[in-house]
């Protein structure tokens, strides 16, 4: 019985390190960078000083640059940028289900941030991939599916309490 206890808890460590594992490694950023090439004059919407409830926008902006424009001006070879977008949709997705979705307005529209060549795009990838501080308790740093957004009038969100596996439970 004791070891039936044994591998059903490292079943579940397994399964929760698989689901919560994120890390910038899963969007190719330095590979990006080495084997990526585009055209000289190719410049892509690159976000940067990115305010917090923008964040996801500036995500799906990233997102649809290299589905889009840097599909047809850029050389991938080994589908970096596939891989890219796939692990932004993931993201994208995962904000959502913690309430900070898309917001919609003009204020974080992807026309709104300074085109910039395919370097300095993976650049500020990068940097928006980065954790952020949290809710200012004790000054926490959390993955970016996780930051929170400022609440305030209407748009504060319900607080969710996180299974061991990081799962909201209501």
């Amino acid at each position: 019985m004791e070891h039936f206890i044994r591998i059903a808890l490292w079943i579940t460590l397994i399964f929760c390190q698989q689901t919560n594992s994120a890390s910038i490694a899963d969007y190719r950023i330095e590979k990006m960078n080495t084997t990526v090439t585009c055209y000289e004059d190719s410049r892509f919407y690159a976000p940067t000083n990115v305010k917090t409830h923008c964040i996801t926008d500036a995500l799906d902006c990233m997102r649809r640059e290299l589905s889009g424009t840097a599909k047809t001006e850029c050389e991938d070879f080994n589908d970096y940028m596939v891989n890219s977008v796939d692990s932004l949709d993931r993201l994208i997705k995962k904000r959502s289900e913690n309430y900070l979705g898309l917001t919609n307005s003009n204020e974080c529209a992807c026309e709104g941030y300074e085109k910039k060549p395919f370097v300095e795009f993976v650049k500020a990838l990068e940097s928006l991939l980065q954790p952020r501080n949290g809710s200012g308790k004790g000054g926490d740093v959390r993955p970016l599916w996780e930051a929170e957004l400022p609440t305030s009038g209407a748009n504060k969100r319900t607080v969710h309490e996180k299974s061991e596996c990081g799962k909201s439970i209501q």
